[in-house]
């Protein structure tokens, strides 16, 4: 066991719940990098006897933690320090990838696995309307600062509108920037997200276990004058990345600031 968690005296003596002591503790040594993604944490069993407390006491921690991010559990190899997450709103606007990261901060890694002319398909074709015709197949994967996995993204945009978007490099350049360059802006998007189990080459790439849930998020978008231009599949990683709602009432009105 890490000496990091010695420094823990729990106060039973304290208003504050015992376990809310120690998951208190477990949050200020995440932050402050004390205690490190895929470190491995205690368990429930050795922590009880350090602290002198019940079991259920570190599992409801265990599992307050667990749901707000900063520890996974992974079956048959115990719990780990998590990742902080990558939080993006995405799905209620219309941005760029590395527009929508920059907004929290966060400068991703970009790596093309596919970039090619190709017959898409079949689902693919009926949702851009190809009848048949090519489409440029462009693969990303985004991975954090720290080189950690966190999105796989398989994109399809006609050939027929986007001839020479499959030259250009796509660790730097913007496909929607390069869209509208060619004529044709995002005007709307539709997404639909599934929960999913990964398996087989996404889990592969996402380096994780089959079987570990991800967000699968697909996305057709649409140009200005409605005509269907893009069609992407991702696959996000659930202990890195999650996506947040803004939902607001037509009755809300943002206070207004006061001087």
């Amino acid at each position: 066991m890490e000496a990091v968690y010695q420094e823990l005296t729990i106060n039973r003596n304290s208003a504050i719940p015992l376990y809310f002591q120690f998951k208190q503790f477990m949050i200020d040594k995440i932050e402050k990098g004390e205690l490190k993604a895929g470190d491995l944490v205690p368990t429930e069993e050795e922590l009880c006897k350090l602290y002198h407390i019940s079991r259920p006491t570190i599992r409801q921690a265990f599992g307050e933690l667990v749901n707000e991010g900063y520890m996974t559990r992974k079956r048959a190899l115990g719990t780990f320090i998590s990742h902080p997450k990558l939080s993006s709103k995405f799905l209620n606007r219309i941005a760029r990838f590395d527009e929508e990261m920059e907004t929290i901060g966060v400068q991703p890694i970009t790596l093309v696995k596919k970039l090619e002319v190709c017959d898409a398909p079949d689902e693919v074709d009926i949702k851009l309307h190809l009848h048949g015709d090519q489409a440029i197949n462009l693969n990303r994967l985004r991975l954090t600062e720290k080189g950690v996995p966190f999105v796989y993204e398989e994109t399809y945009m006609p050939y027929h509108l986007f001839r020479g978007m499959e030259h250009l490099d796509y660790t730097e350049d913007s496909m929607y920037l390069n869209m509208e360059a060619h004529g044709h802006k995002i005007g709307r998007i539709e997404r639909a997200v599934t929960a999913i189990a990964a398996e087989g080459e996404i889990g592969a790439i996402l380096n994780v276990p089959d079987g570990y849930p991800i967000l699968s998020i697909v996305t057709v978008g649409y140009s200005v004058d409605d005509i269907p231009i893009e069609h992407s599949t991702s696959y996000n990683r659930s202990d890195v990345y999650c996506v947040n709602l803004d939902i607001v009432s037509p009755d809300f009105h943002a206070p207004k600031d006061i001087e």
